[in-house]
C-alpha cells in the first residue's frame, strides 16, 4: 500500500509461500520478507520483483536498518544471521535458540531478538556479541525505536515490556510491586514514580 492501507497492490512475483516475517526500508524501496520453511526473499523495487537469497531453514523474523542495506533474520531452533549488503550475503552469530523475533536500529548496528521460552538478547556491534537479559519468558515480538535504546516486547500470555537501555536495570515483580535490580537485589518495597505500573504494561530499565 502507498496510501497508508487505504488500498493494497498485490505482489504476485513473490509467489504464494508461507510467509512468516517481512521488513522494509524507510522510503519503502527495499522489502525483505523470511518464508517458514524456506528461504529470504529481497526486493529493491518495492516488491515489483523478488531475489531469493540465503538458505532454505525456518526463517522466523527479519529486520531491517533505515536503507535497507544492513539485514539481520532469525532461524527458529538456529542462529542469527546478519547481512551488510542488502540480503547478498549472511553471516551467522550467536547460539541456536527458539528465536521469535529480531529488530534493528535505523543504522543496523544495534538489534535485538527475543527467545521463545527464553530471554532477550541485545547487541550494540551489529550481531557479532549478544547480551542476555531479563528472566525467561514466552517472549513473542520485540521492536525498537531508531537508535536503539528503547526496546518494547510483548510475552504470549503475559504482560508487554518496555526497555530503556539508556538507565540502569530494574525489574518490576509483578505480583508484589517490589523493584528490584538484574542480579535480584531489592531496592524498594514498593513501585516508584519512574516505574509505575500503567495498565498491564510493567516498565523494565535495561542498560
Amino acid at each position: 500500500s502507498k496510501n497508508r492501507g487505504t488500498s493494497w497492490t498485490t505482489q504476485s512475483a513473490a509467489g504464494v509461500r508461507n510467509w512468516s516475517s517481512i521488513a522494509m526500508s524507510s522510503d519503502g524501496s527495499r522489502l525483505v520478507a523470511s518464508v517458514n520453511p524456506g528461504q529470504i526473499y529481497t526486493s529493491a523495487d518495492g516488491g515489483s520483483t523478488w531475489v531469493a537469497n540465503a538458505t532454505s531453514s525456518s526463517w522466523t523474523a527479519v529486520g531491517s536498518s533505515q536503507d535497507g542495506t544492513n539485514l539481520v533474520a532469525a532461524i527458529n531452533g538456529g542462529l542469527i544471521y546478519t547481512s551488510a549488503d542488502a540480503g547478498a550475503n549472511w553471516t551467522a552469530h550467536g547460539a541456536n535458540n527458539a528465536w521469535k523475533s529480531v529488530t534493528t536500529s535505523t543504522d543496523g548496528q544495534r538489534l535485538a531478538a527475543v527467545v521463545a521460552n527464553g530471554k532477550i538478547y541485545t547487541s550494540d556491534d551489529a550481531g557479532t556479541t549478544w547480551t542476555a537479559r531479563d528472566q525467561n519468558r514466552n517472549w513473542d515480538d520485540i521492536v525498537a525505536n531508531g537508535d536503539g535504546t528503547r526496546l518494547a516486547t510483548a510475552v504470549n500470555g503475559g504482560f508487554i515490556y518496555t526497555l530503556n537501555r539508556s538507565f540502569a536495570s530494574y525489574l518490576v515483580d509483578q505480583t508484589t510491586g517490589i523493584v528490584q535490580d538484574q542480579n535480584g537485589h531489592y531496592l524498594s518495597s514498593g513501585v516508584n514514580t519512574n516505574l509505575a505500573k500503567v495498565g498491564n504494561v510493567f516498565p523494565l530499565r535495561l542498560i
